[in-house]
């Protein structure tokens, strides 16, 4: 099945060529725009944009490229978020590693805080990513959700 914003049945080639134009010039669309740029008769134009639905094609389009776009977007930020949480786990280990090192019978104090702050910086780290995980993973399940406020209660003086 063909999508709208693909070449239609009977659409000459001259007139899907005009619709493309108009397709790409995003938000700031208009007919004028594209008889310009084609240096056609605005009638003509109008004609075309009327005859092969123009406006809906192009709405479903931009409806195509967001949708698109949102979905990349949430892939890249899983990705992030994975990476984060992989990082947070490294220094985490490799703190722990070092603590099993520490012979702590001779050890100085002032070489425990980098090893202290490595842990805690893993951890933050893990911990930030995960809670972050969990928040997009509950706003994607619950987006279509409608949250209706209610009045506030009349207060008795």
């Amino acid at each position: 099945m063909k999508k709208l914003w693909e070449r239609q049945g009977k659409e000459s080639f001259k007139a899907y060529e005009a619709f493309c134009i108009y397709r790409d010039l995003g938000a700031g669309r208009t007919l004028i725009a594209v008889a310009e740029k084609l240096q056609k008769s605005y009638d003509l134009i109008r004609r075309w944009s009327k005859k092969y639905d123009w406006q809906n094609r192009a709405d479903a389009w931009d409806k195509e490229i967001s949708e698109k776009a949102a979905q990349k977007a949430a892939e890249e930020y899983a990705k992030m978020l994975e990476v984060q949480i992989n990082i947070g786990k490294m220094l985490q280990a490799k703190a722990a590693k070092a603590i099993q090192n520490i012979d702590f019978e001779n050890v100085s104090i002032k070489s425990l805080p980098s090893v202290v702050n490595a842990i805690s910086v893993g951890v933050e780290i893990e911990r930030t990513a995960r809670k972050l995980d969990l928040e997009q993973k509950f706003n994607d399940e619950f987006e279509d959700v409608t949250i209706i406020e209610l009045p506030p209660k009349n207060k008795e003086i």
